[in-house]
């Protein structure tokens, strides 16, 4: 979803002047807007780049190791080694969004708050009624005055709700107003006057990074949030240079801001960088996408580094989720976010542990049920008698041929999906790939919040076997065998609000009823969670 953005300052006090005494913990909390973690991980897309041989030069390298430093050599060649990243798939590290949503508002408040929240559907500016970490934060003894937050979207004031807060800020297009202003502040203020937009309303990132800075060595603020946001700007534009080019920046802003932090006796040695982002986008032709229903959009990375953060390097098999960013901020300067909002999930483990799984233990009865292609002839068939409803785990499969393609397609259903109120599960297709949807009560917020994890392209006229799987922990989704997408951004029992009833062949709630076009010639149902091996083996036998 394209976004506009202009320049923020949030000060999260009215104190004039907040100075850190001595032992003092610190933070920085950034953020670049919709930058993919194929970028971070594995450096400039080659497909992407095409015939711009400038951009070849500047970018490409034989590896992904020596691309990746190529385009961010401060992320790798310090945050890397000292501290921890989350997020490469190649060492079975996931992260991820829980909020399903893949856009920036539900990102950022689920990052700033803790947890999703199904209401925050659009990037309209509506006040937040989560209070973030930083307004938690600044109301707490020893924050008063220390907190700041900058950015360049002008959502970001309802994200952190300025109304509820009282609190002084800057926002849009508005100048800074501090007093009085210094030499520098005021040159911001003539250049964001007078240079003309590239985007309606938007600065580049350089006026709110210097900005920062001014406020940084000013007022020494204990939280400094920067959000910056070309990265997602120059994505939805389709402009592949300089999207590299605004990654690359935004590494050297944090390299400069590091380096003044060590500079100053109030942070240097008591300060701590995360680094993040509020969502992923598609891929190939998909990059400049990112929504519900663009696959991959949900995956993320995440890095930090600090007294606090073991120099454990890219972290192996690892799970992150976006929600943990807000309590993992609030342990940094030594406070418990979890204990004053229990929706928060838990830190992320900077000690090296690897968090025991959260799967649900198999079920003690073992449900299965199977309906052969002379059940199915009339579809839509709702299931009234012996409705299979799982608890914790479960696998799914049908084959199916699809006729027609629908933006929300359904082949087996157990949903509601009625606004913010999400609940079951789904196996269906869109207009270009199947889908598994599941909401659990781990990722849940009080109505529920479904993830729609998307993989494997289909033809229409075609039969395919489509299979999905959930242990309490990872949901899988394959194609014809093969293991076509994985999530985890859901965990533990599944999340069930008003009765739903178990429908093959549409997509069906307690609202509307809409029959796919096409035939499921077959149905298996369990609640045991089927391997790799066992899904291969009846795709081959269909």
């Amino acid at each position: 979803m394209m976004k506009w953005f202009a320049p923020f300052v949030l000060i999260l006090s009215c104190a004039p002047t907040s100075r850190s005494a001595g032992g003092d913990r610190c933070v920085f909390l950034i953020s670049t807007d919709g930058l993919r973690p194929q970028e971070v991980f594995t450096g400039a897309e080659l497909a992407l780049i095409g015939k711009d041989e400038a951009l070849k030069r500047e970018f490409w390298r034989d590896t992904p190791e020596a691309r990746r430093e190529a385009l961010m050599p401060f992320f790798w060649g310090t945050i890397a080694r000292q501290g921890q990243v989350y997020g490469d798939r190649a060492k079975g590290s996931i992260a991820q969004v829980t909020n399903g949503r893949n856009f920036s508002y539900p990102g950022y408040n689920e990052f700033l708050c803790g947890f999703p929240d199904s209401r925050i559907d659009s990037n309209n500016k509506v006040p937040n009624a989560n209070v973030s970490v930083l307004e938690w934060l600044g109301r707490r003894p020893g924050f008063e005055g220390r907190i700041a937050a900058f950015g360049t979207w002008d959502v970001l004031p309802f994200i952190l709700n300025r109304d509820r807060s009282g609190l002084p800020q800057q926002a849009a297009n508005e100048p800074i107003k501090d007093a009085p202003l210094t030499e520098r502040q005021q040159a911001i203020n003539d250049l964001l006057r007078d240079t003309p937009e590239t985007f309606p309303g938007s600065p580049f990132d350089s006026f709110s990074y210097h900005a920062a800075v001014e406020h940084l060595k000013r007022h020494k603020p204990r939280v400094l949030y920067v959000l910056f946001g070309e990265t997602d700007e120059w994505a939805h534009a389709g402009n592949y240079a300089q999207y590299l080019h605004a990654a690359r920046r935004v590494d050297r802003f944090l390299k400069q801001l590091w380096e003044l932090a060590q500079s100053m006796p109030e942070y240097r040695g008591r300060t701590s960088l995360v680094v993040v982002t509020d969502h992923g986008r598609g891929e190939g032709p998909q990059w400049t996408s990112h929504n519900a229903s663009t696959a991959g959009a949900q995956d993320l990375w995440m890095a930090a580094m600090g007294p606090a953060v073991k120099p454990l390097g890219s972290r192996e098999n690892v799970v992150a989720r976006q929600s943990q960013i807000a309590a993992t901020v609030a342990a940094l300067v030594g406070e418990d976010y979890n204990a004053a909002q229990p929706k928060a999930t838990p830190p992320l483990p900077f000690d090296g542990s690897t968090p025991k799984r959260t799967e649900a233990p198999a079920p003690k009865v073992v449900v299965e049920r199977e309906w052969g292609a002379d059940a199915l002839k009339s579809l839509p068939l709702t299931v009234d008698k012996d409705e299979p409803r799982p608890t914790s785990t479960f696998s799914i499969s049908a084959k199916v041929v699809i006729d027609a393609r629908e933006e929300w397609g359904g082949i087996v259903c157990q949903i509601q999906d009625n606004g913010p109120a999400e609940s079951g599960w789904i196996l269906g297709f869109d207009k270009e790939r199947f889908y598994f949807g599941l909401a659990s009560k781990g990722a849940a917020d009080d109505d529920g919040c479904l993830t729609y994890l998307r993989g494997g392209k289909y033809a229409t006229s075609k039969s395919y076997h489509v299979a999905a799987t959930y242990d309490g922990e990872t949901m899988i989704l394959y194609v014809d065998g093969g293991e076509a997408a994985r999530s985890m951004s859901q965990w533990g029992d599944l999340f069930w609000g008003q009765h739903a009833k178990f429908v093959i062949g549409a997509y069906a709630d307690a609202d509307e009823t809409h029959p796919m076009k096409g035939r499921v010639d077959g149905v298996r149902f369990s609640t045991k969670v089927w391997s790799a091996a066992d899904v291969k083996t009846m795709s081959e036998a269909r």
